[in-house]
């Protein structure tokens, strides 16, 4: 799914979520990663990925 839009960040915030809540933390972990290096200076990306992190 995240690669039909791999440049919306809720998007990616979400499957990080899904895939945490399932167990794959390493994978989520992984998608916030790639969502960081992909919008390093988008404020919508970098807000994601504290809310993610503080969960």
């Amino acid at each position: 799914m995240q690669a039909l839009s791999p440049n919306d960040v809720w998007l990616s915030y979400r499957l990080a979520g899904a895939l945490h809540n399932d167990g794959a933390a390493a994978q989520a972990d992984a998608v916030i990663a790639a969502l960081l290096r992909q919008h390093a200076q988008e404020p919508a990306a970098l807000y994601a990925a504290a809310l993610y992190l503080s969960g």
